[in-house]
């Protein structure tokens, strides 16, 4: 299992481009873009600028759908229903089962019944989320569908905690669905 690494502080901060690294502390993906609204697009970048998957958000609303392409092919699909926190995460074609805990960032994903991923916040200062890795070919995947997951649990914690929302409304720069 291969574990990457993106700054905590720069997830709360839901910026709109965040740095994953290896556990050499060298720079292998850059996931950036622009989400929570209909045109709404994430993207992630090799080392070297090369796009490597896009997730696309389709409809907004209440029933919201997203679709994973790869060099211009579909690879899978799924949905999400808003304000429905604690039910998984469905990927189509790729039969990817993702759950956790939004609020410690705890995810899991399998695969039919082979483990794909685990993530977990470090004890380290400064924090770390640690994404573990099963195979290096779902690691672009699995970092774009992180982005989006801690989106939503910001979200859920902006509707949990008002004082927030000013913060959040600060801080955010992508438009809200």
């Amino acid at each position: 299992m291969r574990s990457l690494y993106i700054n905590y502080e720069t997830l709360r901060r839901n910026d709109s481009a965040l740095i994953v690294r290896n556990g050499n502390h060298q720079v292998k993906y850059l996931v950036n873009g622009r989400w929570g609204n209909q045109l709404g697009k994430i993207t992630v970048n090799s080392l070297y600028g090369d796009e490597l998957l896009a997730i696309n958000q389709l409809t907004a609303g209440k029933i919201q759908r997203f679709e994973i392409t790869c060099d211009h092919h579909q690879i899978s699909t799924f949905r999400r229903v808003l304000n429905n926190y604690d039910h998984p995460l469905y990927l189509k074609k790729l039969h990817w089962l993702i759950w956790g805990n939004q609020r410690q960032l705890k995810y899991r994903a399998f695969e039919l019944h082979r483990p794909v991923m685990k993530t977990q916040i470090t004890p380290t200062v400064p924090k770390l989320l640690e994404i573990r890795v099963n195979r290096q070919a779902d690691e672009p995947i699995v970092c774009g569908v992180i982005a989006l997951l801690n989106y939503w649990a910001l979200l859920d914690e902006q509707l949990l905690n008002p004082d927030l929302t000013k913060l959040f409304r600060q801080n955010h720069q992508n438009e809200l669905a």
